[in-house]
C-alpha cells in the first residue's frame, strides 16, 4: 500500500502539490471531482465528498497499482464497486479546501462521507481550542 499524499495550503484539491502527476479525471463539473494522481510513483484517489459552493470537503485514498487499474477502467455500476471497496478502514487524508485551495486537511481511517467531515471537522476544533490556549496565555 502506498504512503499516504502531501498536500500544499492553497494547492487545488485535485492537483495538490507542484510535482503531482495528473492522472484521468473521472468526473468534471466546472472542477475535477473524482480522478487519479501520482506523488513519487504512489497512486491516489481523490474525490470531492461534500461540496457547499465556497468550501468543499476532499479525500484523498492511497491505492495499489491494482486498484489504480481496476478503477481507470470501470464505468458505470463497476466504478461504484470499486468505489466502494475502497472504503475498507484504510488511512485516508480528507482535506477542507475553500475558493483558494487547500486550507487543512487530517489523516483518519476511512468511513462513510459523514464520518470523514466529521472527524475532519474534530480536528478542526482541537487546532482551534489550542490556538484559543495559547492567546490566553499570551
Amino acid at each position: 500500500m502506498s504512503d499516504l499524499v502531501t498536500l500544499e495550503e492553497r494547492a487545488n484539491p485535485w492537483h495538490p502539490t507542484a510535482s503531482t502527476v495528473d492522472g484521468p479525471v473521472l468526473n468534471f463539473y466546472d472542477i475535477p471531482l473524482l480522478g487519479l494522481f501520482s506523488q513519487d510513483w504512489h497512486h491516489f484517489l481523490y474525490q470531492s465528498i461534500l461540496d457547499l459552493e465556497d468550501i468543499g470537503f476532499w479525500v484523498y485514498t492511497p491505492l495499489t497499482e491494482h486498484e489504480r487499474i481496476e478503477i481507470e477502467t470501470a464505468s458505470g455500476n463497476e466504478l461504484s464497486t470499486a468505489l466502494q471497496k475502497l472504503r475498507d478502514g484504510r488511512k485516508v487524508t480528507v482535506a477542507f479546501a475553500a475558493d483558494d485551495g487547500i486550507v487543512m486537511s487530517e489523516n483518519l481511517a476511512s468511513g462513510s462521507d459523514v464520518v470523514m467531515v466529521k472527524g475532519l471537522l474534530e480536528a478542526v476544533s482541537r487546532r482551534l481550542k489550542l490556538v484559543e490556549q495559547v492567546s490566553v496565555a499570551v
